[in-house]
């Protein structure tokens, strides 16, 4: 469902995989094949699993032209004016900070260094 209704609109349409990915949920749809291809590189596919293989959730995205927008479902990061100090905590609320973080600096890097 959610995937026709993503695909449906006047000149959007699916972009093949990357065989790397092949057996992964992974799906691709753009307005615009060609940069979406140019985007989703196998690095970047890869790297794309591995962040959904870690967050064990949806990640949702799409291709407008050349940009690309993610939504990643699962990440939770709480914290409240009791939080511990002690060293075990802070080190889990700053992976669940800095790892989200990392994973779009990794993709963004992948992007642009190509």
């Amino acid at each position: 469902q959610y995937w026709r209704a993503r695909t449906a609109p006047e000149g959007i349409s699916e972009v093949p995989i990357p065989a790397g990915v092949s057996e992964s949920p992974l799906r691709i749809a753009s307005s615009d094949p060609s940069a979406a291809q140019a985007i989703f590189t196998d690095a970047f596919c890869e790297e794309l699993v591995a962040w959904w293989k870690d967050t064990n959730g949806p990640i949702r995205g799409s291709v407008h032209g050349t940009k690309i927008y993610l939504l990643v479902g699962k990440v939770d990061i709480q914290a409240d004016a009791s939080i511990s100090t002690k060293p075990a905590v802070v080190e889990r609320l700053t992976m669940r900070l800095a790892r989200p973080l990392w994973r779009t600096l990794r993709l963004s890097e992948l992007v642009t260094n190509k």
